[in-house]
């Protein structure tokens, strides 16, 4: 990790009135931070540490405390109470051995989800509401120390944070399927999150972003359309994209199989590009080849966009989150038995009491 201590230069921080000291012990509980976070001279103005959504370095909040007898103060984005609710139900319901209690948990925890995130109440931002859902799975599930995962952010922000969204996302579909195990749940959450680690390392042109997003619906649509710009001589890597799954898994074995209750799991990250009809690379797999578990990390990846979480940006009410558009395309999905995921997203909304009641 650098030792520089250098502050962040992105213009004049926008210092509010929400500005409050916070200590180190409050700070040091966030897998990210919950607000942005100044570090307070006793001369000039206050500066920008870290943006709200961010990976924490302790060690950079420890020496900027020192300093000087200086202080720390942050602006809370994220909803505190709501956030601690959601993983206070869902650890209730992981640490209960009673199945009817684990289920009661699960049930109210689903609930939570529709009534915070599925619904048109109390408006939000859009990044504080994007921001209290990804917070209730890293502080409920991350496994990742502050290193690995500041390493991952400043590998590639827009895959860091989409990483996140499809974490969460997928543990709350496994949630709607009946899964209900903490292990499982786990593995869930950090096999999603790893399905593109293979790419983080790589230099990420708007090219591969742009691959992705046709893979997400079309099997062997960004290796179509990175050949068709290669065909155009175009600079493009697509070596790259078709062996990142295999990459992925290779990295994970090698540095964080001890995170995984069930190491094999982790294989799983080399399929996710697979296709139901046998399209899919990088081995051709058939749907009968494919688990539930990884249908459920795929559907996952193929409800979460490419798109920057800008983490920086003022606030702004926005009428639809990640979260809503989501369950939208799952409602696009069940309305149509010949789409791929069907069967699966039928069962997850039903998981919700939000199946479709066909006509009499």
């Amino acid at each position: 990790m650098s030792e520089n201590l250098s502050p962040k230069t992105n213009g004049p921080p926008k210092v509010t009135s929400k500005l409050a000291p916070v200590s180190l012990e409050k700070i040091k509980k966030w897998k990210l931070s919950p607000g942005n976070i100044y570090f307070i001279p006793k001369k000039g103005r206050p500066v920008l540490l870290f943006n709200a959504g961010e990976a924490l370095q302790w060690d950079r909040l420890i020496k900027f405390k020192g300093k000087n007898e200086t202080k720390l103060a942050m602006e809370i984005i994220v909803n505190l109470p709501l956030i601690e609710e959601g993983v206070s139900i869902l650890s209730s319901m992981i640490e209960r051995e009673n199945f009817l209690v684990k289920i009661s948990k699960r049930n109210e925890f689903i609930d939570w989800v529709k009534k915070n995130f599925l619904s048109k109440g109390e408006s939000n931002s859009l990044l504080q509401n994007e921001l209290n859902f990804i917070f209730c799975g890293t502080q409920s599930f991350l496994k990742l120390d502050e290193n690995y995962t500041k390493k991952f952010q400043d590998a590639a922000i827009i895959l860091f944070h989409r990483s996140l969204k499809v974490s969460s996302l997928a543990v709350v579909l496994a949630l709607g399927l009946g899964y209900i195990e903490k292990n499982y749940l786990s593995d869930i959450y950090h096999v999603s999150m790893f399905l593109d680690i293979g790419l983080w390392n790589k230099d990420l042109s708007s090219f591969t972003m742009t691959a992705c997003e046709h893979e997400r619906s079309t099997s062997n649509g960004g290796v179509a359309y990175l050949e068709s710009l290669r065909l155009k001589s175009q600079e493009v890597n697509l070596e790259n994209f078709e062996t990142h799954p295999t990459v992925g898994k290779q990295i994970v074995e090698k540095d964080f199989k001890n995170i995984f209750f069930y190491p094999e799991s982790i294989k799983l990250i080399e399929r996710h590009h697979e296709y139901e009809d046998g399209k899919g690379f990088p081995k051709g797999l058939h749907k009968t080849q494919l688990s539930e578990f990884e249908e459920i990390c795929m559907l996952a990846d193929h409800l979460v966009p490419f798109e920057v979480l800008n983490i920086e940006k003022d606030k702004v009410v926005s009428s639809q989150t990640f979260v809503e558009e989501a369950f939208l395309k799952l409602r696009e999905i069940e309305a149509n038995s010949d789409q791929r995921f069907y069967y699966i997203t039928k069962r997850v909304l039903a998981g919700f009491s939000l199946v479709k009641e066909k006509a009499a």
